[in-house]
């Protein structure tokens, strides 16, 4: 079944928003962390590094097997990766399962620019405004990422707004490979 470009530009800038709000989230519940771990604000910082580097150096590989394997795999394994990372994230007990856990979503995330926008524009006639719609998503994932998170941090623990994050992440990934047939998209 082939989607509609509406369908399109849904999935894509639901997948652009969660992008930019997990990116964010971990640096907006730091201050909520310092108690928990007993660590100082640069200590939990640098936890974030890895994931921060590898969110940019991923890319490029990502990008490359964009190119030669399927765009809409490739978001699933997007959607379910981040979620399932994003689930050790938040069951961390220890500064090393919180760093391996932000390396592993900094891994996933990285699959979302490459891919996911080259997936859109394959899959839309109207590549500007699709490309727009997209955008504004991606602002609104960093508007949630950073002053949602602080107002979440009040009510809730890491692992409460990293399990919502994730339940958003699965049910894409469930419906992408729901909705979307794979048609020949090289």
């Amino acid at each position: 079944m082939k989607i509609s470009e509406t369908t399109t530009i849904g999935f894509s800038s639901a997948g652009h928003t969660l992008c930019h709000l997990l990116t964010l989230l971990f640096p907006t519940v730091l201050l909520a962390l310092e108690v928990e771990f007993g660590l100082s604000f640069k200590e939990l910082a640098t936890l974030a590094v890895p994931g921060a580097f590898l969110f940019g150096a991923c890319a490029l590989p990502a990008g490359w097997l964009g190119d030669r394997w399927s765009k809409t795999t490739l978001l699933e394994i997007y959607f379910y990766g981040t979620g399932a990372m994003s689930i050790l994230t938040g069951f961390a007990q220890t500064p090393l399962m919180l760093s391996v856990g932000l390396a592993g979503i900094g891994i996933f995330a990285s699959i979302y620019h490459p891919v996911g926008m080259s997936w859109l524009v394959s899959r839309t006639s109207k590549t500007g405004t699709a490309l727009g719609f997209n955008g504004l998503f991606g602002s609104i994932g960093f508007f949630f990422g950073s002053s949602g998170c602080r107002n979440i941090n009040r009510v809730m623990e890491l692992a409460d707004s990293v399990f919502r994050t994730r339940d958003c992440l699965f049910g894409c990934g469930v419906s992408l490979q729901h909705f979307v047939e794979d048609y020949s998209e090289r």
